[in-house]
């Protein structure tokens, strides 16, 4: 079933218990009395209206790298949500660009960062010295394991590799698909020797 709404738990911390309710007919307020809302991206994109008018104590991103592109109407979202302290979870590195960077420090601590003097101080000028600084002030507000860390916990890596014979049917369409794929990957791999 896919969930197009809120999901809300309203627990009761002393015991543990929770329930959840779901469903289009959902009640921002009577949930914000239960103190706890749980929601998805997808909901915070679509209902922004509701959600900004909410002072929240605290809003807790998990795999926050899915607002890490400020031009999404998700990562708009963000910033327009009015919360105390704002926290963000991600086992994901940030991998593709600084700008990714500022975009999740913008929504988790504002004003941290000015546009045009980190793209002057960070990106224009990428140089060792500017990447310690950057590591610098960045450092207080990340909590990082290393791969060294965690190895012990994780589990040994089971290998499970069994082989299959093809069907004459199934041989027949692989070469298909191999003998028409040739001339574009030689088409490619020519067009990359020659760039």
């Amino acid at each position: 079933k896919t969930k197009t709404a809120y999901e809300i738990y309203q627990c009761d911390w002393s015991s543990d218990v929770c329930s959840s309710d779901l469903g289009a007919g959902r009640d921002l307020e009577a949930s914000l009395e239960q103190g706890v809302v749980l929601t998805s991206y997808g909901v915070l994109r679509r209902d922004i209206e509701l959600l900004r008018a909410v002072s929240f104590d605290l809003v807790l991103f998990d795999e926050i790298q899915n607002l890490k592109n400020i031009k999404t109407d998700v990562h708009k979202a963000a910033l327009r949500l009015n919360s105390r302290s704002m926290i963000g979870l991600t086992g994901t590195p940030v991998e593709n660009s600084l700008a990714e960077l500022k975009g999740l420090f913008d929504v988790c601590l504002p004003g941290l960062f000015n546009g045009k003097s980190f793209h002057h101080q960070f990106i224009q000028n990428d140089s060792p010295a500017s990447r310690q600084t950057l590591k610098a002030l960045i450092k207080p507000f990340i909590l990082r394991r290393t791969r060294n860390q965690v190895l012990t916990e994780l589990p040994e890596v089971i290998e499970d590799i069994r082989g299959c014979r093809l069907s004459d049917d199934q041989v027949g369409l692989y070469r298909q698909v191999v003998d028409s794929s040739t001339p574009l990957v030689d088409d490619l791999l020519d067009g990359r020797n020659e760039g």
